[in-house]
């Protein structure tokens, strides 16, 4: 049977791309594994006295930071009331999680991101 080169050239591209692919993520996943539980020291805008407080140490660590031009208590207000399920974005990794899982949704939690919160404090979960 005769294979023609085009094939030949594609069945080559197409090995050398999934090889190399492969190793850069292998790559990545060596890199992540090696740094895994030393995570750098907060820098000096980074540091948070808060959360130290209440977790000095810690394995990962991922900052962010916004600034908001409002007052913190219109901020506060708006952010206690906010629900989360109201986006789809959200409903869809929580469906995504349910079935990945195989659990079902926990349709007690009352609607707010504060009342939430503290009922997930409240029940240990």
């Amino acid at each position: 049977m005769r294979t023609f080169p085009f094939f030949r050239w594609t069945t080559r591209l197409a090995t050398a791309v999934a090889v190399t692919s492969t190793a850069a993520y292998a790559t990545l996943i060596a890199r992540a594994w090696r740094r895994y539980g030393t995570p750098p020291p907060p820098g000096a805008g980074d540091r948070d006295a808060l959360l130290d407080r209440f977790m000095p140490v810690y394995d990962v660590v991922e900052r962010h930071r916004i600034f908001v031009a409002a007052p913190a208590a219109t901020v506060l207000e708006a952010a206690k009331d906010q629900d989360l399920m109201q986006s789809p974005l959200t409903r869809a990794i929580f469906k995504t999680r349910e079935v990945v899982l195989g659990t079902t949704p926990d349709r007690t939690l009352p609607q707010g991101l504060l009342r939430t919160v503290q009922a997930l404090g409240r029940s240990g979960r």
